[in-house]
């Protein structure tokens, strides 16, 4: 597993090294994950409850 770079609000943040891009971070929330672009902040794949990814945002 790659290393943890952030965990609020029972959101855990991820960064795999060496990965596809665009440059991303995985989050995941219960059974939740989602990609989001580090340099545009929009997500790539998946789905996540809209109160838990404004926290991810700010």
């Amino acid at each position: 597993m790659a290393p943890l770079i952030v965990e609020m609000d029972e959101i855990c943040i991820y960064v795999y090294c060496g990965e596809h891009l665009p440059p991303h971070f995985h989050a995941f929330y219960a059974d939740e994950e989602v990609l989001i672009n580090i340099n545009t902040g929009k997500i790539l794949i998946g789905v996540f409850p809209i109160k838990k990814l404004k926290s991810i945002k700010e």
